[in-house]
């Protein structure tokens, strides 16, 4: 079951970043690259929002590695 878990959140971690890497490109490619960086509330946004793998990736590792030892993690 652990292995499953483990699998499941580095996945999870792996989708994320795909959906969020369309995000960017897709923004880009549509509004260019002068509309996000016109106004800093869009561009703060923005840029919190293409830098979130960079938090999610390691709290995914950090609990997969706790499945992988047997511990179960609430969150």
């Amino acid at each position: 079951m652990g292995r499953f878990v483990s699998t499941i959140l580095i996945a999870a971690a792996f989708a994320y970043t795909l959906v969020i890497a369309f995000f960017v490109v897709f923004t880009v490619g549509f509004f260019g690259v002068r509309d996000v960086t016109d106004d800093l509330t869009g561009l703060t946004f923005f840029t919190v929002v293409a830098l979130s793998p960079l938090a999610v990736w390691p709290y995914c590792l950090r609990r997969a590695a706790a499945w992988r030892r047997g511990e179960h993690p609430p969150f």
